[in-house]
């Protein structure tokens, strides 16, 4: 009750609505969604040139992370972040993702850049929750098991989430021969 309490106590502050659900206007709402989102809550990467036009008409940004916090949402990336953390950049022997999207089309990237050998993917146990499970079954490059102690330690465990490790299979060599 305590930690609820703080959170109403958040939002008024942000907002200064004292009770009930916080809003937006419909102008506001649909300005945001269409920078913000894809769908519902549902995040995307930002256009920069898209943000520094619509972002100051949005009268209402002091509520923006107060109403999606609750939802797990605590920032937005540009596009030209992620492009600059993109692996292809930096070339990353090992990538770590927590909570994928279900269906994402970005993971087949990571499965596709040679210089990965370890991918360690924090998501659901239950597939259509998160993660790109057609192209985990899809990839020959990589093999991956559910990692059971390290799953225990993602909390609470009522999330019923799962660790898994794909570990990239060794190059296969040609024989002197040249079968």
């Amino acid at each position: 009750m305590a930690a609820a309490a703080l959170r109403q106590l958040r939002v008024a502050l942000a907002t200064g609505v004292d009770g009930g659900t916080v809003r937006f206007n419909r102008v506001n709402g649909l300005v945001l969604q269409r920078l913000l989102f894809k769908r519902a809550l549902e995040r995307k990467p930002v256009s920069m040139f898209w943000f520094r036009v619509l972002w100051p008409l949005v009268w209402q940004r002091p509520f923006v992370m107060s109403v999606v916090q609750p939802s797990g949402i605590y920032c937005f990336y540009s596009k030209r972040l992620i492009e600059r953390l993109a692996i292809s950049v930096h070339q990353p022997e090992v990538v770590i993702c927590s909570w994928p999207p279900a269906g994402n089309p970005f993971e087949r990237d990571v499965f596709k850049t040679r210089s990965v050998q370890l991918y360690v993917l924090i998501g659901s146990r239950h597939e259509f929750s998160s993660g790109n499970w057609t192209a985990y079954r899809a990839e020959s490059g990589f093999e991956f098991v559910e990692d059971p102690a390290l799953s225990r330690l993602v909390l609470p465990p009522e999330l019923e989430a799962a660790v898994y490790v794909f570990r990239r299979k060794p190059a296969k060599t040609r024989s002197s021969d040249g079968a």
